[in-house]
């Protein structure tokens, strides 16, 4: 966490895909997976119950660019439990949309260098059993909403633009001891 205060935080977050294999017609044989390296922060609007979060990431590897993800969660802590969820947005530069979709514009106006690339909704259900650790499940839904995109290089074989992604996570925070 680089700065953090009651209501705000700013820190570094990174993405890891690594399963880009339906994306190799654009991204070539050898760049099955993809780094997204960048920064959060997150703005609890009323403490414990309604957090806005923005991330910007740069595409390290085979879809290089700009893109990010805006989106407002409602919490609710029961005991040991925290429960999210809540709509997001996801805005893409043009390099990014091009490397991932296959396509050479975004849905901005003509010549905008950044815009909207998904719309969606997350859940999450979190355990904090103590208070270095914690673990998460969780799910995303997106529909991706490039025009021009390639539909086979984003979609499931029914040939929709939804994105679907569900997974755990471990959590431990690590306290550096005093000097």
């Amino acid at each position: 966490m680089l700065f953090r205060s009651p209501s705000l935080s700013v820190g570094a977050i990174g993405r890891y895909d690594p399963n880009r294999s339906s994306f190799d017609a654009f991204s070539g044989p050898n760049k099955r997976w993809a780094v997204e390296p960048g920064v959060f922060a997150e703005y609890w609007a009323s403490p414990d119950l309604l957090r806005i979060r923005g991330e910007l990431r740069l595409g390290a590897t085979s879809a290089t660019g700009m893109t990010g993800d805006l989106g407002a969660d409602f919490v609710q802590r029961i005991g040991k439990f925290v429960i999210s969820a809540g709509p997001h947005v996801g805005m893409s530069g043009v390099d990014y949309v091009g490397a991932r979709f296959g396509a050479n514009d975004t849905n901005g106006l003509p010549g905008e260098i950044i815009g909207t690339r998904s719309f969606g909704a997350s859940g999450k259900l979190k355990f904090a059993a103590g208070r270095n650790w914690s673990t998460s499940f969780y799910a995303n839904y997106d529909r991706v909403i490039v025009p021009g995109a390639d539909t086979q290089k984003n979609t499931n074989t029914s040939g929709f633009n939804d994105e679907v992604r569900v997974g755990a996570s471990f959590n431990m925070n690590f306290t550096p001891a005093a000097p």
